[in-house]
């Protein structure tokens, strides 16, 4: 085991001196805006699973 974590922090190498290293690395997020657009599906989606939801209702 302790082969195993030493292994791994080798490989992570050492710690940086400021978070700002850390901040340079990170992934690039996207807006919530630009992401929550791609959520909404469309109108006519919305329409044909209102229409399949009553059908269903009635039966």
């Amino acid at each position: 085991m302790y082969e195993h974590l030493k292994a791994g922090e080798a490989e992570a190498g050492p710690v940086p001196s400021t978070p700002a290293v850390l901040v340079e690395r990170a992934p690039k997020r996207q807006p919530v805006q630009d992401s929550l657009k791609s959520a909404v599906p469309s109108p006519e989606l919305l329409a044909e699973m209102r229409r399949c939801i009553v059908a269903q209702s009635y039966r």
